[in-house]
């Protein structure tokens, strides 16, 4: 009870100190908002109640400190995407925190409101917000705003300024192409004190999965159509792709399977990463592996050596300029269609993605404000933070990740791609039969999933959110 007084007395002091400058006023108009939290799980329905603690403590307490007089109720409750309609329609919430996959769907349903006349009549700025989330939130909305998110990562390419000295080779620039990131990842690529040294690493998943999730997505491609229910593989530029993936695996410019290359690595308290390890020049990261190698480089003693590093963009494919690989949001928010409080709804929605708000939480470790001149590099070092902000993601008109909660045959066809894009790898197949084999087979398993899924999927969402 201490701990929430002192809490709102900072806010309200905060608060305080903005009305000073005019940018900041208490509304004692009195009220009532409903809030809803919905969380997608595969199967069967539940309800947490621990998650309002966090929801108050990060949105609600903040908003009250403005709206004394406005009343809040709190629900969260775990469904599934099938069951989410029925369970708005019975607690008929004002606002809705939701992922990008249930926005979608609620979109399609008409059970969410396009927010761009509150937007315009309120002049509120849209400007300020990361083109990576405003844009990532329209082509779920297909160019509209249906919410918004005030927390979001991006991913960006880490690298090793310490490797990159001892070889005499200029530092990676922002807006470079896949293309010369790997031709530099080529020339970082070397043995050391009886290690190997990588150019570059996708991420910490099999060379196949960070082909999925960090190159192919942002080039365009989509392994399948879930409105035709079948296979997109097989195309020349898929084959690309693989090639290009096996060739740097081969020449040891990318880490392969462990299986082949865990002789050659260091052990340590950061072999679970090849870029924190020293195992790699560069990475493609996310903020979640910056804060982790800043609390490695506060630990540096001995063998572990300090490990000077920066950030720039993440690469481009010419073919797709400016785009990322996906849309990853926090706090994404919604006003419920048939919601009756539908002005003060936006007034929470908006204080909670102004500037008001991102003022109190800069310097957040677990995410980006979307909000972006309120972010400031962590620990006041000097890094690139702008590389975060350059991006827009790409729809790739399903969720891998939730498709495999939803049904086991999505992990079946995975698999099955591991299993031929590996013996691609291996030499034991051609590159073009493993692809055509994995269209067919493919094809077969989409086959038995639609054959036994009673309703038409719905999951056209853009990827992931936490």
């Amino acid at each position: 009870m201490i701990a929430t007084f002192l809490s709102i007395s900072l806010i309200f002091s905060v608060f305080t100190g903005c009305s000073k400058n005019n940018e900041f006023e208490v509304n004692t108009k009195p009220g009532h908002l409903s809030i809803l939290d919905i969380t997608f799980v595969p199967n069967g329905m539940g309800s947490e109640g621990q998650n309002e603690e966090l929801t108050r403590s990060k949105y609600i307490d903040l908003f009250q400190s403005q709206n004394p007089n406005v009343e809040i109720t709190f629900d969260h409750v775990q469904t599934t995407n099938q069951r989410i309609l029925s369970v708005i329609d019975s607690q008929n919430p004002d606002i809705i925190l939701l992922d990008p996959d249930q926005m979608s769907l609620l979109i399609a349903e008409n059970h969410v409101m396009d927010l761009d006349s509150f937007i315009q009549n309120d002049d509120f700025d849209l400007d300020g917000i990361a083109p990576y989330v405003k844009e990532g939130i329209k082509e779920i909305g297909q160019g509209k705003l249906f919410g918004l998110a005030p927390y979001f990562r991006s991913q960006v390419l880490l690298y090793n300024k310490n490797l990159f000295d001892e070889t005499g080779i200029a530092y990676p620039k922002d807006g470079m192409t896949w293309d010369e990131t790997f031709q530099l990842a080529q020339r970082l690529s070397f043995k050391k004190d009886n290690h190997q040294v990588f150019g570059i690493s996708l991420g910490k998943s099999s060379v196949f999965d960070n082909m999925l999730y960090s190159y192919t997505t942002s080039l365009g491609l989509r392994m399948m159509d879930l409105d035709s229910g079948k296979m997109t593989v097989q195309s020349q530029e898929w084959e690309q792709a693989w090639k290009t993936m096996i060739d740097l695996e081969r020449n040891m410019v990318m880490p392969g399977p462990d299986s082949l290359y865990f002789q050659d690595r260091v052990t340590g308290p950061y072999d679970f990463d090849d870029f924190l390890s020293g195992r790699a020049a560069m990475e493609i990261v996310d903020q979640e592996i910056i804060v982790e190698l800043m609390n490695r480089n506060k630990k540096s003693s001995g063998d572990l050596n300090k490990i000077n590093w920066d950030i720039v963009s993440l690469p481009d494919h010419p073919s797709n300029p400016g785009s990322s690989n996906d849309l990853n949001v926090a706090g994404l928010m919604s006003i419920n269609s048939k919601s009756g409080n539908n002005e003060l709804a936006w007034s929470f929605i908006k204080f909670i993605n102004g500037d008001q708000w991102a003022k109190i939480k800069t310097g957040s470790k677990e995410y980006l404000l979307s909000r972006t001149a309120f972010n400031k590099p962590l620990e006041q070092l000097n890094y690139n933070i702008n590389a975060f902000f350059t991006k827009t993601p790409v729809n790739p008109g399903y969720n891998l990740d939730r498709l495999q909660q939803e049904n086991t045959g999505y992990i079946d066809l995975l698999n099955l791609g591991r299993t031929k894009f590996e013996l691609a790898a291996s030499g034991q197949i051609d590159t073009k039969r493993a692809i055509a084999e994995w269209q067919t087979q493919g094809n077969v398993i989409l086959n038995k999933i639609n054959s036994n899924t009673p309703e038409k999927n719905t999951n056209a969402g853009l990827l992931r959110s936490f």
